[in-house]
């Protein structure tokens, strides 16, 4: 049985065709724009996409069809962009001099299956709403358009959650750390706890960023939180923490 619930009998899985025939780097003014394209971005998307590519980079490819079929009649041997229309079009804008291909080489029909998928599958994709969490402990970015994006996501998965400078913030009453001391580094704080427990297990839950900002508040200590709560964190007590305890 796989994770998704759907059963799967190995024994008459048919093996995948790998149609990508070849990768390469191109400029992207020379790849020509699917003619029947049918996804329009509007400018909140397009300013997401502008942050994550300037603040992360490139992690992506374009997918363009090299159409060697017959059955594409006088189109035949045109290669044309199947998805990466957007990031096509912000290269060009921005000046960038190569964008990175996929290419494939489909006929009329899978063409035209894939062009009219490829979004829509990956948009049917639920969440899970804990991991969810976990990954948005980490997210720190300067671009507003990336920070909305982001909390729309949030607010979706009805996580309780808003960006604030040091990043994603608690606004569930229930959960709220009282203030810091005045003066403390609040981003170092939350940043350390990150990284030094990220490093012993996955990236910690809320329930357990929460404990730690208190036991800080408690001890006014943060290598001693730190030490404590990665030990009971790495021996799988983490959800069980009492955030109004510094040693546990």
């Amino acid at each position: 049985m796989a994770e998704s619930g759907i059963e799967v009998k190995k024994e008459t899985a048919m093996i995948w065709r790998n149609r990508i025939v070849k990768s390469g780097e191109v400029d992207p003014e020379s790849i020509p724009d699917h003619p029947h394209n049918w996804r329009m971005h509007p400018a909140k998307q397009v300013a997401a996409i502008e942050g994550v590519l300037a603040d992360v980079g490139i992690v992506d490819r374009c997918l363009v069809n090299l159409r060697t079929s017959e059955e594409f009649g006088e189109a035949q041997g045109v290669p044309v962009l199947l998805d990466g229309h957007l990031r096509k079009e912000r290269a060009i804008a921005t000046g960038q001099p190569t964008v990175l291909v996929d290419y494939v080489d489909l006929d009329p029909r899978e063409e035209s299956i894939v062009l009219a998928t490829l979004d829509p599958i990956s948009g049917q994709a639920q969440t899970n709403a804990d991991e969810l969490d976990a990954v948005l402990l980490w997210m720190r970015t300067d671009y507003q358009a990336v920070q909305d994006l982001v909390a729309d996501v949030a607010t979706e998965a009805d996580l309780g959650l808003s960006w604030s400078d040091a990043g994603f913030a608690v606004t569930d009453p229930v959960s709220v750390p009282p203030p810091l001391p005045e003066g403390t580094d609040v981003e170092k704080v939350a940043t350390t706890i990150n990284l030094v427990c990220g490093d012993i297990r996955e990236p910690i839950p809320m329930s357990l960023y929460v404990s730690l900002l208190n036991a800080f508040l408690a001890s006014g200590d943060i290598v001693q939180v730190l030490l404590n709560g990665v030990q009971h964190w790495s021996e799988g007590d983490g959800d069980e923490m009492d955030g109004d305890e510094a040693d546990w």
